[in-house]
């Protein structure tokens, strides 16, 4: 026999989050939530700062050319530097933001709710739909969601990096 222990709580949230039947669960006695859900939405605003203030800076800077595809006869395709630049800080801030997200929600939750894709309000939208069910948890979701909307709302430079 094996010397070991499973302690279950009997007070778990479960929230379907897609059409193949797959869940989030909540542990509703866990003490600590509402400040995981704090940190996770101050981690997505540190992220959404950083993200602005690079893209700033690949927008600001000269750009080069780095390939060239030839489309046709008389067609050519360019990629520039700034692109590919953009295009990694995009992928990398949703990595993060998504791995903020999951540290709470649990392993894989983003790719439940989101697929493999990525959004410009995604974030917004998840504290949206999660607002009732913090609600029911005890969790300030008025709070979190206003502060949703003034973090994440990407500014301009942000929108075009990010494109």
């Amino acid at each position: 026999m094996e010397n070991q222990i499973r302690v279950k709580s009997a007070n778990k949230y479960i929230i379907d989050v897609n059409d193949d039947g797959d869940t989030i669960e909540f542990d509703v006695t866990d003490t600590d939530l509402a400040s995981k859900v704090f940190k996770m939405a101050d981690r997505i605003d540190e992220l959404t700062k950083k993200a602005e203030a690079e893209a700033k800076a690949i927008e600001e800077r000269e750009d080069k050319p780095i390939h060239e595809y030839r489309l046709s006869e008389d067609k050519t395709l360019s990629l520039t530097q700034n692109q590919k630049d953009s295009a990694a800080l995009y992928a990398s801030f949703y990595t993060e933001a998504r791995g903020a997200v999951d540290i709470v929600f649990g392993a894989g939750a983003c790719q439940k709710i989101f697929g493999g894709s990525n959004y410009e309000n995604m974030f917004n939208d998840l504290f949206e739909q999660m607002q009732p069910h913090f609600k029911k948890m005890g969790i300030n979701a008025d709070k979190i969601k206003k502060s949703a909307a003034e973090k994440y709302a990407p500014s301009r430079a942000t929108r075009r990096a990010l494109r």
